[in-house]
């Protein structure tokens, strides 16, 4: 499925990378002088937009690796859901290799496990490893039951987030 995904946006992708290499290739070397920048002209500023799509998302990776490779300079990243992830982890100073090793040991299973590893609980939630607990939380508040807040809380997910 990953793969299907990967060609399908394969054209997308390197439509957008053709478009922004000629667009700064132009502005270094322009044959025709009218079209040329005024001397003293600043060059534009090049802001990378990523999508959201979970795992399809994470072929944004692989666009700002081609990208670096091209030397095309990034002044500003905007993203939504997976592409503001990706977006915020590049910004932040993470590199591709380390985005590429964070996406390649991500599965279903980490992220849905509902017991995160054991240095990422708070003191309550150890102790509560020596008592004989089973069942769902039920607490009471304002006078009414409550109940845990659905079958998947995300503990793992925020775990996985906060490493990226």
């Amino acid at each position: 499925m990953a793969r299907l995904a990967r060609r399908s946006m394969a054209p997308s992708m390197a439509l957008l990378l053709s478009t922004v290499v000629a667009c700064t290739a132009g502005w270094a070397a322009t044959p025709d002088p009218a079209l040329a920048p005024a001397a003293g002209a600043k060059p534009p500023k090049i802001c990378l937009v990523l999508s959201g799509g979970g795992a399809r998302g994470a072929a944004h990776v692989g666009v700002i690796k081609v990208l670096e490779q091209y030397r095309v300079p990034i002044h500003c990243i905007a993203g939504t859901s997976m592409g503001a992830l990706v977006g915020g982890a590049y910004a932040s100073g993470m590199s591709v290799e380390d985005m590429e090793k964070v996406n390649a040991g991500i599965s279903v299973e980490k992220l849905f496990r509902e017991k995160p590893p054991r240095q990422e609980l708070a003191m309550r939630r150890k102790a509560d490893d020596f008592r004989n607990f089973v069942g769902p939380e039920i607490g009471t508040g304002a006078g009414a039951a409550i109940l845990g807040k659905g079958v998947v809380t995300g503990v793992q997910l925020e775990t996985v987030l906060r490493e990226l």
